[in-house]
């Protein structure tokens, strides 16, 4: 029988995160420099950072996930508008129930073995660094839903590492994510 979500961490343990990267030592060995904070050069693989992107996608996902009402940002704020932030403010379940629309077609569970299941691909340049202006310019590639089978494909591209990139608490990302999930019919005064 379908129920109401009544718990964000029921939605979060529904999630089953896939990664096509398979067997590091069959992916390309291409070295990458990495700038981490300290200046110094490291070199690591692709698939390095491709892992390394997957486990930060996941982590910004569960966050977004947790949050409370709309995400802080200036493109929602006026997207939205001041009367909708506010109404929503306090929802502790608004970002989950539209994920979960999202991917399964509807806002109820119905089924307790539900799994939702978020795979990863990868393109383009491999980089690690601070997120820089220039790049904020750049669009990631939006999520491929298939809400039939409750997946999605989430395409880690430069524009989504740089996103990424910004570290906790994720606003940008956060502010791409959720306008994907957000029903014009219902927020978008058009």
């Amino acid at each position: 029988m379908p129920k109401q979500l009544d718990d964000v961490e029921e939605l979060i343990s529904c999630l089953e995160f896939r990664s096509n990267l398979g067997d590091p030592d069959a992916n390309d060995p291409t070295l990458v420099d990495v700038h981490p904070a300290d200046g110094d050069l490291v070199g690591t693989t692709t698939y390095d950072i491709d892992l390394l992107f997957e486990q930060v996608a996941a982590e910004a996902l569960k966050r977004y996930l947790r949050g409370r009402g709309h995400p802080d940002h200036h493109i929602l704020r006026e997207m939205l508008g001041a009367a909708t932030l506010e109404r929503d403010h306090e929802d502790t379940l608004l970002r989950a129930r539209l994920f979960l629309r999202s991917m399964t077609g509807d806002d109820l569970i119905h089924s307790e073995n539900l799994k939702i299941q978020v795979f990863f691909s990868h393109r383009g340049h491999r980089v690690l660094s601070e997120p820089t202006q220039w790049r904020s310019l750049l669009v990631p590639v939006p999520i491929e839903v298939h809400a039939c089978f409750a997946h999605c494909t989430i395409t880690v591209d430069e524009a989504l590492r740089n996103l990424l990139n910004e570290g906790p608490p994720f606003s940008q990302f956060e502010a791409w994510l959720h306008g994907m999930f957000l029903d014009p019919t219902e927020y978008l005064n058009m």
